[in-house]
């Protein structure tokens, strides 16, 4: 079985959490759900009168899209970075879940700044969009992750935005060098 088809509710309860910060800003979200729910009323009130059935089920889309976006916000709270022992279970809510072994799969881990952001390329995902990640895992060799809706998306590098990034990295650097692993 591959570290990462076990899910990450097998997460241990011990080591180090990490909670995730930034997935969706509050005022994007009630822009979001402010946009969804005028949209739905202004549609609905003009195909109500001709096609009553499909203006229902478009407020019923509407009002299932604005739980989704709540959902998505309470599980990236739900759900923290955990680094316990030889395991970081990485995971920002459903965009994002990976079970790594310290010593086989990760091969570093660096704070960005503006100016070393990783561009965007087919290696890299940024879990923390649409903010800017604030820790860089990168990873030994190409490993698949689980991305949104259980796709496998392969990746060298993950951006993730945590509450203490310094802690992330300096652990994460203490457990490569303990491990006597080395950059590839």
């Amino acid at each position: 079985m591959h570290p990462t088809d076990r899910p990450s509710d097998e997460a241990p309860t011990p080591g180090e959490h990490f909670p995730v910060v930034g997935a969706l800003p509050p005022a994007l979200l009630a822009g979001l759900t402010l946009a969804v729910v005028v949209e739905t009323v202004g549609v609905h009130l003009w195909l109500a009168p001709r096609h009553p059935l499909l203006s229902w089920t478009l407020v019923v889309l509407g009002a299932l899209s604005i739980g989704w976006f709540v959902l998505a916000q309470r599980v990236t709270a739900w759900r923290p970075i955990v680094l316990d022992g030889r395991t970081l279970v990485l995971r920002t809510g459903l965009r994002l879940d990976a079970r790594l072994d310290v010593a086989d799969d990760v091969a570093g881990a660096v704070r960005p700044t503006w100016r070393t952001q990783p561009p965007p390329a087919r290696d890299y995902l940024n879990a923390a969009a649409p903010g800017e990640p604030n820790v860089v895992v990168t990873l030994r060799r190409p490993t698949a992750v689980r991305t949104t809706l259980g796709t496998r998306r392969t990746v060298a590098r993950i951006g993730v935005a945590v509450r203490d990034p310094d802690r992330l990295v300096a652990l994460l650097s203490q457990r490569v060098v303990a491990t006597g692993s080395t950059d590839s």
